[in-house]
């Protein structure tokens, strides 16, 4: 986990935010000056993945278009941000408009409202960490021991 990023991460948050055409929420900018993403290691929730600043631009350019042609429950957005991933297509996002954190399924193009902003997300997760959902082993790093999603 990168604490305190060095020039050259905000350097890539300046890009970030230059790349995209809407404003970002005060909590993502607190969470992006002090963490660039997390290790590999570190899994929430058994499969999100903290996306660092440049897989965020890339997976949102990437995004913009790939559903013109194709039939989506709820084509992606332009006011959508990933955040987290999954690794398999789907992501935990942000809502530049709202500030809602939602999850999008790339089969199908579905949207599911998750959060009322990042900072409940977060504060969800560390309460999954008090009440003791994750453990850490020096082989498998962080690992999510609780199967279903806790209620918030």
């Amino acid at each position: 986990m990168q604490h305190c990023p060095d020039s050259g991460e905000q350097t890539k948050l300046a890009v970030l935010r230059a790349s995209v055409p809407l404003p970002f929420p005060q909590d993502f900018l607190a969470l992006y000056s002090r963490h660039n993403g997390f290790p590999h290691w570190l899994i929430l929730e058994d499969t999100w993945h903290l996306l660092d600043s440049e897989m965020i631009l890339e997976i949102y350019r990437e995004n913009q278009d790939v559903f013109d042609d194709i039939i989506a429950t709820e084509p992606w957005r332009a006011e959508w941000l990933p955040l987290l991933s999954n690794g398999a297509g789907d992501y935990l996002l942000l809502d530049l408009k709202t500030s809602e954190v939602g999850i999008y399924f790339h089969e199908g193009g579905e949207y599911e409202f998750a959060y009322p902003d990042l900072t409940a997300y977060f504060n969800h997760v560390a309460e999954g960490f008090r009440a003791g959902c994750y453990q850490y082993s020096e082989d498998d790093g962080m690992t999510f021991v609780q199967t279903s999603r806790m209620d918030s």
